[in-house]
């Protein structure tokens, strides 16, 4: 099974990185996402997550900071055409829950999560 076999094929959601925490938490709520990727004219910067936000505002930072400021940068992608074991390999080695899929130009068309490998796993199993 290849990586983008896993995507729903939704556009992923991008937000400038000037957006507000409180705002990205809200678009996140309202299209039932757990990650935006924060991007500036055509070049994707970083990553966030639930769990980025979560942590951010439990050591204090404001919720009106920018959301660059909690942003994972160094992007670990897989190519959608990579093999799922590989792509588990690296969300594994690299300790993440959410992995941009790209196309050998480099271009993200989603992101996968790990509740898709979960269901992809689950469905390749026996089950009683």
């Amino acid at each position: 099974m290849k990586a983008s076999q896993l995507l729903e094929y939704s556009e992923p959601i991008y937000v400038h990185p000037s957006t507000t925490i409180a705002d990205v938490a809200r678009l996140m709520l309202d299209m039932k996402a757990d990650v935006v990727l924060v991007k500036s004219g055509s070049k994707v910067l970083g990553i966030v997550t639930e769990h980025d936000i979560v942590r951010a505002l439990a050591t204090g930072l404001s919720p009106e900071s920018e959301v660059s400021r909690i942003m994972s940068t160094n992007l670990v992608v897989a190519k959608k055409d990579e093999p799922l074991t590989s792509v588990v390999n690296k969300m594994l080695e690299s300790n993440i829950r959410h992995i941009p899929i790209v196309t050998d130009k480099g271009d993200i068309i989603g992101v996968l999560n790990i509740k898709d490998v979960v269901r992809a796993f689950a469905a390749f199993s026996a089950w009683p």
